[in-house]
C-alpha cells in the first residue's frame, strides 16, 4: 500500500464564505430568470462604460432591433458622456439604467437577450428562451467592423 500524502492536499486552500455566497446569488438569479416572463427587450452592459465591445453592440442593436434596449452602467453621467462622444445619444429606443439598481436586476431578469463583457448577477447558467451573450473586452469588434457595406 502506498500511504504518501499528496502536500498540495494539505495546504489547499478553503474557500472563504464570498466563494459560497456567489454560489448562493448565481442559483437564486437563475431561479429568478427561469421564471420571470420574458420582454421584448435587450440588456447591454460593457465594463467599464466605455468598454468598445458593448459599445459598438449598442450601435448596432439600436439600428436593427424594434425592442427596448437596456443599457447597463456604473455612472449614469459618464456612459451619457460616453454615448454622447460615440454618437449614441439619441437613440430613442435605448434607457441607461444602473447596474447596481433593482431596476438594473428586473431588466436582466426579463430580458429575451443579454450582451455583457464582464459578469452580471452572479453569472448565472443559461435558461430557455433568454440568450446570453459574452462579448469579451479588449480588442474585437470595434470600430465599425460590423457595418453591413
Amino acid at each position: 500500500m502506498d500511504f504518501t500524502v499528496n502536500p498540495r492536499s494539505l495546504f489547499a486552500r478553503r474557500p472563504d464564505w464570498r466563494s459560497g455566497a456567489r454560489v448562493v446569488e448565481r442559483n437564486i438569479v437563475w431561479l429568478l430568470r427561469r421564471v420571470a416572463p420574458r420582454t421584448r427587450s435587450v440588456v447591454i452592459s460593457g465594463f467599464p462604460d466605455s468598454e468598445g465591445n458593448a459599445i459598438e453592440m449598442l450601435r448596432v442593436t439600436a439600428q436593427r432591433y424594434r425592442g427596448t434596449i437596456y443599457l447597463l452602467v456604473t455612472d449614469v453621467q459618464t456612459a451619457q458622456t460616453v454615448l454622447r462622444i460615440a454618437g449614441l445619444h439619441e437613440q430613442p429606443n435605448v434607457s441607461l439604467v444602473s447596474r447596481r439598481s433593482f431596476q438594473g436586476l428586473l431588466r436582466f431578469l426579463t430580458a429575451e437577450v443579454t450582451m455583457f463583457t464582464h459578469g452580471l448577477f452572479g453569472n448565472p447558467r443559461v435558461v430557455p428562451g433568454k440568450t446570453l451573450v459574452n462579448l469579451w473586452h479588449g480588442g474585437g469588434i470595434k470600430g465599425g467592423l460590423m457595418a453591413d457595406d
